[in-house]
């Protein structure tokens, strides 16, 4: 079984960034690695693009298996997914991805 990444990219009005920033920090990464299920996260700001109508992060989490993710996705993305809606509502809109890992190499070089 090949790793999972499910990737959530938000488009954040820039008035809202600072208290979407402290959510993130407290309750949305904390509500999925309480899960169990998710074993890594990285929060990347986009680079480019217009930035006009706001700023653009994706916040990845990563888990085992497709199995995994549905099993978060039918025991704990509903409560996630209120609170985010009841918090941001539409000063931070948002898409969710999800990517099978098919090879990854970290090559380091010295």
């Amino acid at each position: 079984m090949n790793p999972v990444r499910y990737n959530i990219t938000f488009n954040i009005e820039q008035s809202f960034f600072e208290e979407w920033s402290n959510w993130v920090d407290q309750y949305f990464i904390r509500a999925h690695m309480s899960t169990k299920i998710f074993t890594a996260y990285s929060i990347n700001r986009l680079i480019g693009g217009d930035q006009r109508d706001g700023v653009n992060y994706a916040i990845q989490f990563v888990c085992d298996s497709l199995g995994s993710f549905q099993k978060f996705a039918t025991t704990f993305h509903t409560d996630i997914e209120k609170n985010m809606r009841s918090t941001c509502g539409e000063k931070a809109v948002s898409y969710a991805s999800l990517m099978e890992v098919i090879e990854y190499k970290n090559i380091k070089q010295s």
